[in-house]
């Protein structure tokens, strides 16, 4: 995806995660594969765009205990988007745009992440990747405003080639290599 990422909005290029997402997820499923149960409790997350152009991870109607898809987010990523901040060297707190969101006014038990104690925890950084619990929706605010593809990857250097198979030749007023 990093070809023409520098042209790319972060709707744009959440849009196109997003759809890979939901290919890589149909082509796991296999016919012998429930992905939901027969009362249409699904056993995976989906996204959702908002009406503010918010992306949401919608984990309603998820079962947590049985669940065959996760989502993972790249640590750094995570970090650049502002979705966690490194608040000392290995420790994280979330950050300003990921927002947690519950389904009712309980706040539940999250049972499908433990943090390093084995108890429950709604998110952890682990191995490199941020993971989410889908005991709860999160919602990922402000991607255009932080997704800057320029700083994030190395702009392209230009190519120059000399030869000296022509000959000088005159050019408006002067002569030079052409």
């Amino acid at each position: 995806m990093k070809d023409s990422l520098s042209s790319w909005t972060g709707s744009q290029f959440f849009q196109k995660l997003v759809y890979h997402y939901d290919q890589e997820r149909a082509i796991r499923t296999q016919p012998k594969n429930k992905w939901a149960e027969d009362n249409g409790v699904k056993l995976y997350p989906t996204f959702e765009w908002t009406s503010q152009g918010d992306l949401l991870l919608n984990t309603t109607n998820v079962d947590s205990q049985r669940q065959v898809a996760r989502v993972l987010w790249g640590q750094t990523l995570a970090l650049k988007m502002g979705w966690i901040e490194e608040v000392s060297t290995g420790q994280f707190r979330l950050g300003p745009n990921l927002l947690q969101e519950f389904h009712s006014d309980t706040i539940p038990t999250p049972t499908d992440v433990p943090d390093a104690n084995n108890q429950p925890t709604f998110w952890k950084v682990d191995g490199g990747y941020l993971v989410l619990s889908v005991t709860c929706n999160w919602r990922f605010i402000q991607l255009n405003e932080k997704f800057r593809p320029s700083t994030e990857f190395a702009s392209t250097r230009p190519l120059h080639v000399y030869c000296n198979v022509g000959t000088s030749s005159m050019v408006g007023n002067r002569v030079t290599d052409l």
